[in-house]
């Protein structure tokens, strides 16, 4: 049995298959593009092509892994050159400006000063002249000399220097201060800064080679007790500065 085509309606309605239950991919599918090579492409060709080079990609990170310890970081490296080489200058000039000034200075005779709290001088001058020999002292300030107006000025004397003492009088125990000074360096004793509340010596020296901005030294010896009237000690400072 033969059927008549033209019969038929141009039509069919779809009762199988739904337009909604279409595969997303086959909705809106443009049609494949002729390339200059006359081979047909599509987004899903290149797709599929780029999806192919980022495999690649990966695999041969994946085969050539990077080793951090061996990876160099160019700029950090210009960054910390440039920093070192900064600071190796600051070190430099700052070197270069201590020997300068140094070598400046070298020149001039500043005093070398001993400072000691002797607690009874008279049993230890023995000992004191070996220190004061052996580290070239050019000036010992002395506290707690316990030395009093019945002590000679023999008793304490140093040689090769010159011995200002301020004894305590008041007739307690202890106390007292001296200044020795080498008797090849010019100096004075000043007697108005003395106070007879205050167990002092003020004494200015003028050394053979010193710069011009310091041209004298002035030294002074103070014994404050530990229940002494602070105040008088600061106005009698104030008073010699």
């Amino acid at each position: 049995m033969i059927a008549d085509i033209s019969e038929l309606p141009s039509e069919f309605p779809n009762v199988n298959q739904n337009e909604d239950n279409a595969p997303p991919a086959a909705q809106n599918l443009p049609e494949p593009q002729a390339g200059p090579s006359g081979q047909c492409h599509s987004p899903s060709t290149e797709l599929l092509a780029s999806s192919n080079q980022e495999t690649s990609v990966k695999q041969v990170v994946e085969d050539n892994p990077v080793n951090d310890s061996n990876s160099v970081d160019f700029g950090s490296q210009n960054t910390n050159a440039n920093c070192n080489r900064d600071f190796t200058d600051v070190e430099s000039r700052q070197s270069t400006t201590c020997n300068k000034t140094l070598a400046n200075y070298s020149r001039f005779q500043f005093p070398i000063v001993l400072n000691s709290n002797v607690r009874s001088l008279l049993n230890k001058l023995d000992d004191l002249y070996c220190v004061l020999s052996t580290n070239n002292v050019d000036v010992a300030v002395l506290t707690e000399t316990w030395c009093h107006s019945d002590n000679p000025e023999l008793s304490t004397n140093i040689p090769g220097y010159y011995v200002f003492r301020n004894d305590r009088d008041d007739g307690r125990a202890g106390g007292g201060v001296i200044i020795a000074v080498r008797n090849t360096i010019p100096c004075k004793m000043w007697q108005e800064l003395s106070d007879d509340g205050i167990e002092s010596i003020w004494v200015t020296l003028r050394p053979n080679l010193m710069p011009h901005d310091v041209s004298h030294i002035c030294v002074c010896a103070i014994y404050h007790p530990p229940r002494a009237n602070d105040q008088s000690l600061t106005l009698h400072i104030s008073h010699g500065h």
